[in-house]
This record gives structure tokens, sequence and C-alpha cells, in this order.
């Protein structure tokens, strides 16, 4: 009897975890899209959102958080202080203080179109 209660227990403990893993990456995901839709970050194309819980254990089982952020960028367009934003909002948006990273593809574009009517740049 007592080995079904134990079970029973860690079953609710685990899907209790779940529950609050999955809200918080909705959370970071809500947050991160807020972010990139500012109209200062609209050369930014967000890709992905991705987040990494600490292992679960005694002393902690979702505390620690990292999330990875991915977006497209103009290859030209530094962006120093994205990461920090994005914690921020993150932290506002789930209550809890979060580790971020950044990391950027970059993009060029080239318009054959366009580039007949500018002329090209002194070399």
């Amino acid at each position: 009897m007592g080995a079904v209660a134990l079970v029973l227990a860690a079953t609710f403990c685990a899907a209790g975890a779940l529950v609050v893993q999955i809200a918080f990456e909705q959370g970071a995901n809500a947050a991160a899209d807020d972010v990139v839709s500012q109209d200062r970050y609209s050369s930014l194309e967000l890709v992905s959102v991705s987040v990494a819980f600490g292992i679960p254990g005694p002393v902690s089982v979702v505390d620690e958080r990292e999330v990875t952020v991915v977006v497209s960028r103009p290859a030209d367009r530094p962006y120093p202080n994205l990461a920090r934003t994005l914690s921020a909002h993150i932290e506002r948006e789930t209550g809890r203080s979060v580790t971020v990273t950044v990391e950027y593809l970059e993009r060029r574009r080239y318009d054959p179109d366009a580039s007949r009517s500018v002329p090209p740049p002194d070399t």
C-alpha cells in the first residue's frame, strides 16, 4: 500500500513540474515575440525560442532556466542589449529570473532590379 502511494505521489509531482515548465515556456515565447515586435527591433525576425531547465533534484526542480532565442537580422545591424531586454521581459511575463542567450542568423539581400537605379559604391 505504501509503495502505491509513493508511486502516485511521484506521478503527481512530475505532472505538476511539467505544468510549470509548459507555462514557463509559453510565457517565454510570448515575451520574446512581444520584444521582437517592438518598433526598435523591426529588422529582426524571431526564428525560435527554446527553454532548458535545471536538472531535477532535491534542491530545485525548475528553478534554473536558460532561454535561447534565435533571431534573423540584417548583417550590418548589431543589437547589443537584446539579451538583457529579452531577459527583463521574460522575467516580467513569468515571474522568474532567467538567463538568456541570443543567437543571430545574419541575412543579406541583393535585389538586382534595385541595383540598376543605384550607382555602385566607390571601390
